[in-house]
């Protein structure tokens, strides 16, 4: 399994707002199933989406947090396998993870 990691500094709320904008708007299918906020420290949102490559829907588990004046996010996907006993295929899980972080990495908005 493959895990995307991003730090930066700035404002905590607004990178986290900004985060789940780029992931919503990765695709039209695209959707957030849920999340939740510790406090002013940390954040946990789940995205899903459908994958055409593995005609099935992955999602992308996405963790950010404050520590030692520093942002930090975590991004790992799963899902996306129609096999029964082993996983043969992890497509859709990496595409959705590569546009993520592309949109994360080209984004110019501040935080």
């Amino acid at each position: 399994m493959v895990k995307y990691l991003y730090e930066t500094t700035g404002n905590f709320n607004a990178f986290v707002s900004v985060v789940h904008e780029l992931a919503q708007d990765i695709s039209s299918t695209t959707i957030y199933e849920d999340g939740y906020r510790f406090g002013e420290q940390s954040a946990m949102m789940v995205y899903e989406r459908y994958s055409i490559v593995g005609s099935s829907r992955v999602s992308l588990s996405v963790m950010i947090t404050t520590f030692e004046g520093k942002i930090q996010l975590v991004a790992i996907p799963s899902g996306g396998s129609q096999a029964i006993v082993l996983k043969i295929n992890n497509w859709g899980e990496g595409a959705f993870l590569e546009e993520f972080k592309q949109s994360l990495e080209d984004t110019n908005k501040t935080w």
